[in-house]
């Protein structure tokens, strides 16, 4: 039951909820409860990493869960698609400047250079036709923006990395 009102919270438009204190520890458990069976089911190492002790953040709790649903579906597609031994799929949360940074990263086999220009773009995307209607990324950055935060890929390692970055707070001063 707790993992069909989560599907239903994300899978809603949220853009007029308020923007209310919300855990991320929260958020986090209710996107890998909806995530969980599909990676152990494909044997997808799922390692995370949250920060002890990171205050509640003022967000719109529901955008915030699709933007992490997003990464890890674009994750779980990756690792999928890669072929190689090792499937996993890394998720981290800590507090940076002020700011929480969430990042997602993958085993898969990368971006190639001349899809990393295009990948926030709306409509682009790599997948097969019917796979994937080239929205998520675009959508998640918005949604980012719109919290006053930002959404990029990383090339600080050999893996595919996205940081979420968020402020604690908005500017209204909940």
């Amino acid at each position: 039951m707790k993992i069909l009102r989560g599907l239903r919270g994300f899978g809603r438009e949220a853009n007029k909820d308020p923007m209310e204190l919300a855990s991320v520890y929260q958020i986090v458990d209710q996107c890998l409860e909806i995530q969980q069976s599909r990676l152990e089911r494909h044997g997808v190492e799922f390692r995370l990493h949250l920060e002890p002790d990171i205050p509640a953040i003022e967000c719109r709790e529901t955008q915030i869960g699709q933007i992490l649903t997003n990464l890890l579906n674009n994750a779980f597609d990756a690792v999928m698609a890669g072929g190689g031994e090792k499937h996993w799929i890394e998720m981290a949360a800590c507090l940076a400047d002020g700011c929480l940074r969430l990042e997602v990263t993958d085993s898969g086999p990368g971006i190639a250079e001349n899809i990393k220009a295009h990948l926030m773009e709306p409509f682009f995307t790599t997948k097969e036709i019917g796979l994937g209607m080239g929205v998520g990324l675009s959508l998640s950055r918005a949604i980012a923006q719109e919290h006053g935060g930002t959404l990029a890929l990383y090339d600080d390692s050999q893996y595919t990395r996205f940081r979420l970055v968020l402020p604690l707070r908005q500017n209204s001063g909940v």
